[in-house]
């Protein structure tokens, strides 16, 4: 068995696709998976394997880099029908998405391009990514999403870029387990599997 953690979104958006993949190249071996936020950025102990967020420096842990943290802002198509897209300053009175982990999202992507923090109108905070992505799909209000992990909804269109503008956080995920962990077959085999089909995502 490889006990692996991941963020809640990376798993249901990247991860359990990739599932009949995984179990082609290793039918033998039982994947048991929990999930933790990815602001929690610390290995479990009862983990083998985990994704985490962060730089890259964990004491003790042997970690791979997968990809950056990229952020847009979203809404559904219905939102956009009367939205003034040229400029950021229309989001002002608008309703935004807010994910309660990252409560300061709004500021600090105005901050990242030097404009005004946008004056919303209504604010809808939710404690998942994966509600926060349902509720902008449901032309509920405007939110900050993550790339590469929301990209299907773009593809289906489901969800727009709002702004051409994107945002490239110093952040990214990694594969990260315990050194004594390198003496498993089986571990190192899904470790090779895990980064090449994750490593510069999207």
């Amino acid at each position: 068995m490889i006990r692996l953690c991941l963020p809640p979104f990376f798993a249901s958006e990247l991860f359990l696709p990739k599932m009949e993949t995984l179990h082609a190249i290793m039918p033998d071996t039982d994947i048991r998976i929990t999930t933790q936020p990815s602001v929690m950025n610390d290995h479990p102990a009862e983990a083998d394997l985990s994704v985490l967020l962060g730089t890259g420096e964990w004491e003790g842990l042997m970690t791979y880099p997968l990809f950056a943290r990229r952020l847009v802002i979203a809404a559904a198509p219905s939102q956009l029908e009367d939205f003034d897209r040229s400029s950021f300053a229309s989001l002002d009175g608008q309703t935004l998405i807010v994910h309660e982990n990252r409560p300061n999202a709004w500021s600090n992507w105005a901050m990242e391009i030097d404009l005004p923090e946008p004056s919303a109108g209504n604010i809808l905070r939710f404690d998942s990514m994966s509600s926060v992505v349902q509720a902008a799909a449901q032309g509920l209000g405007f939110a900050i999403i993550p790339l590469p992990m929301s990209q299907n909804w773009f593809k289906s269109g489901t969800l727009i870029k709002v702004f051409d503008t994107e945002w490239v956080t110093d952040e990214q995920f990694y594969l990260a387990h315990r050194t004594e962990e390198l003496n498993r077959p089986e571990l190192i085999e899904f470790i090779q599997w895990h980064v090449k089909e994750f490593k510069n995502y999207g």
